[in-house]
Protein backbone atom coordinates (compact mmCIF):
# COMPACT_ATOMS: atom_id res chain seq x y z
CA UNK A 1 0.00 0.00 0.00
CA UNK A 2 2.71 2.42 0.60
CA UNK A 3 4.41 1.67 -2.62
CA UNK A 4 0.93 2.18 -3.94
CA UNK A 5 1.00 5.68 -2.67
CA UNK A 6 4.14 6.89 -3.68
CA UNK A 7 3.52 5.81 -7.00
CA UNK A 8 0.30 8.30 -6.76
CA UNK A 9 2.08 11.14 -5.61
CA UNK A 10 5.50 10.77 -8.23
CA UNK A 11 3.03 11.69 -10.64
CA UNK A 12 2.34 15.47 -9.26
CA UNK A 13 5.43 17.66 -9.73
CA UNK A 14 5.04 21.85 -9.12
CA UNK A 15 6.71 24.17 -10.72
CA UNK A 16 10.05 25.35 -10.05
CA UNK A 17 9.07 29.05 -9.83
CA UNK A 18 5.72 27.97 -7.53
CA UNK A 19 9.02 26.05 -5.30
CA UNK A 20 11.02 29.25 -5.15
CA UNK A 21 8.22 31.47 -4.26
CA UNK A 22 6.80 29.08 -1.59
CA UNK A 23 10.55 28.19 0.09
CA UNK A 24 11.18 32.31 0.27
CA UNK A 25 7.66 32.57 2.07
CA UNK A 26 8.68 30.00 4.19
CA UNK A 27 12.24 30.95 5.08
CA UNK A 28 10.36 34.72 5.82
CA UNK A 29 7.63 33.44 8.04
CA UNK A 30 10.10 31.60 10.13
CA UNK A 31 12.21 34.30 10.36
CA UNK A 32 9.78 37.24 11.38
CA UNK A 33 8.96 33.91 14.22
CA UNK A 34 11.95 34.02 15.74
CA UNK A 35 12.65 37.22 16.41
CA UNK A 36 10.05 38.73 19.36
CA UNK A 37 7.72 41.93 18.03
CA UNK A 38 8.97 44.92 19.71
CA UNK A 39 5.87 45.50 21.86
CA UNK A 40 6.45 42.11 23.70
CA UNK A 41 9.23 43.07 24.48
CA UNK A 42 8.32 46.24 25.98
CA UNK A 43 5.38 44.29 27.52
CA UNK A 44 8.10 41.85 28.90
CA UNK A 45 10.17 44.88 30.23
CA UNK A 46 7.14 46.58 31.75
CA UNK A 47 5.89 43.36 33.46
CA UNK A 48 9.58 42.56 35.38
CA UNK A 49 9.86 45.78 36.23
CA UNK A 50 6.36 45.86 37.91
CA UNK A 51 7.55 42.77 39.70
CA UNK A 52 10.72 43.67 40.74
CA UNK A 53 9.17 47.01 42.29
CA UNK A 54 6.58 44.96 44.13
CA UNK A 55 8.54 42.88 45.25
CA UNK A 56 11.27 45.95 46.77
CA UNK A 57 7.50 47.51 48.21
CA UNK A 58 6.77 44.54 50.15
CA UNK A 59 10.36 44.46 51.70
CA UNK A 60 10.19 47.76 52.50
CA UNK A 61 6.85 47.72 54.08
CA UNK A 62 7.60 44.56 55.70
CA UNK A 63 10.62 45.48 57.26
CA UNK A 64 9.18 48.79 58.32
CA UNK A 65 6.45 47.50 60.23
CA UNK A 66 8.67 44.74 61.39
CA UNK A 67 11.64 46.92 63.01
CA UNK A 68 10.98 47.90 66.59
CA UNK A 69 11.95 51.30 67.27
CA UNK A 70 10.73 51.04 71.41
CA UNK A 71 10.71 48.66 74.11
CA UNK A 72 8.16 48.73 77.20
CA UNK A 73 8.85 47.09 80.21
CA UNK A 74 6.18 46.38 82.45
CA UNK A 75 6.76 45.40 86.28
CA UNK A 76 3.71 44.32 88.23
CA UNK A 77 4.51 41.00 89.75
CA UNK A 78 4.39 39.43 86.22
CA UNK A 79 7.31 41.30 84.47
CA UNK A 80 7.39 41.50 80.66
CA UNK A 81 8.68 43.38 77.68
CA UNK A 82 6.83 45.04 74.80
CA UNK A 83 8.36 45.61 71.35
CA UNK A 84 6.49 48.54 69.56
CA UNK A 85 7.28 49.58 66.07
CA UNK A 86 7.16 52.87 64.19
CA UNK A 87 3.61 52.97 64.12
CA UNK A 88 3.08 52.04 67.87
CA UNK A 89 2.09 48.75 66.78
CA UNK A 90 3.04 46.28 69.42
CA UNK A 91 4.99 43.57 66.92
CA UNK A 92 6.80 41.00 69.94
CA UNK A 93 6.19 40.57 73.60
CA UNK A 94 8.63 38.24 76.19
CA UNK A 95 7.83 37.96 79.80
CA UNK A 96 10.28 37.61 82.38
CA UNK A 97 8.50 35.54 84.76
CA UNK A 98 6.49 32.27 85.00
CA UNK A 99 2.79 34.97 85.62
CA UNK A 100 3.71 37.24 82.84
CA UNK A 101 3.41 33.96 80.78
CA UNK A 102 0.32 33.26 81.72
CA UNK A 103 -1.15 36.62 81.13
CA UNK A 104 0.78 36.94 77.71
CA UNK A 105 -0.79 33.69 77.20
CA UNK A 106 -4.48 34.86 78.08
CA UNK A 107 -3.72 38.55 76.12
CA UNK A 108 -2.82 38.59 72.65
CA UNK A 109 -1.52 42.35 72.17
CA UNK A 110 0.46 41.75 68.96
CA UNK A 111 -0.46 43.94 66.47
CA UNK A 112 -2.97 46.24 68.42
CA UNK A 113 -1.77 49.76 69.57
CA UNK A 114 0.86 49.89 72.74
CA UNK A 115 -1.70 51.87 74.91
CA UNK A 116 -4.31 49.19 74.15
CA UNK A 117 -1.61 46.36 74.72
CA UNK A 118 -0.53 47.69 78.37
CA UNK A 119 -4.49 48.05 79.19
CA UNK A 120 -5.64 44.83 78.18
CA UNK A 121 -2.58 43.44 80.04
CA UNK A 122 -3.29 45.17 83.45
CA UNK A 123 -6.52 44.57 83.16
CA UNK A 124 -5.42 40.74 82.63
CA UNK A 125 -3.35 41.56 85.66
CA UNK A 126 -5.97 43.54 87.78
CA UNK A 127 -8.53 40.18 87.10
CA UNK A 128 -6.38 37.70 88.51
CA UNK A 129 -5.12 39.31 91.28
CA UNK A 130 -1.73 40.38 90.25
CA UNK A 131 -1.84 43.83 91.06
CA UNK A 132 -2.92 44.94 94.66
CA UNK A 133 -5.06 47.65 95.19
CA UNK A 134 -2.05 49.63 97.21
CA UNK A 135 0.55 48.12 94.67
CA UNK A 136 2.77 49.44 92.21
CA UNK A 137 3.11 49.39 88.43
CA UNK A 138 6.34 50.20 87.15
CA UNK A 139 6.86 50.79 83.24
CA UNK A 140 10.16 51.82 81.28
CA UNK A 141 10.57 53.30 78.17
CA UNK A 142 13.94 52.74 75.59
CA UNK A 143 13.00 53.91 72.57
CA UNK A 144 15.30 54.83 69.82
CA UNK A 145 15.17 59.06 70.20
CA UNK A 146 14.33 60.83 73.62
CA UNK A 147 11.28 62.10 72.12
CA UNK A 148 9.46 58.84 71.37
CA UNK A 149 10.20 57.97 74.91
CA UNK A 150 8.94 61.49 76.54
CA UNK A 151 5.64 61.03 74.11
CA UNK A 152 5.14 57.37 74.93
CA UNK A 153 5.88 57.60 78.52
CA UNK A 154 3.06 59.90 78.67
CA UNK A 155 0.71 58.23 76.49
CA UNK A 156 1.11 55.69 78.97
CA UNK A 157 1.13 57.06 82.39
CA UNK A 158 -2.61 58.70 81.46
CA UNK A 159 -3.98 55.72 80.08
CA UNK A 160 -2.62 53.90 82.86
CA UNK A 161 -4.41 56.29 85.38
CA UNK A 162 -7.30 56.07 83.36
CA UNK A 163 -7.69 52.38 83.62
CA UNK A 164 -6.70 52.54 87.57
CA UNK A 165 -9.37 54.75 88.10
CA UNK A 166 -12.28 52.99 86.23
CA UNK A 167 -11.06 50.08 88.25
CA UNK A 168 -11.29 51.74 91.77
CA UNK A 169 -7.31 50.91 92.48
CA UNK A 170 -5.14 53.30 94.45
CA UNK A 171 -2.06 51.53 92.81
CA UNK A 172 0.92 53.69 92.18
CA UNK A 173 2.51 54.14 88.84
CA UNK A 174 6.78 55.01 88.34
Amino acid sequence: MRDSIKKAFDAVHAEQALIEKTSAYLRSSIAEKKKPARHIRLRLVAVCTSMALFVFAGIITHRAYYSPVAYIDMDVNPSMELSVNRFGRVIGSISYNTDAVKVLLETNVNNVTYTQAVNMLLDNMIQHAYLNPDGLVSVTVQANTEDTEVSLLLSLREGIASLLTSRSTDAAIE
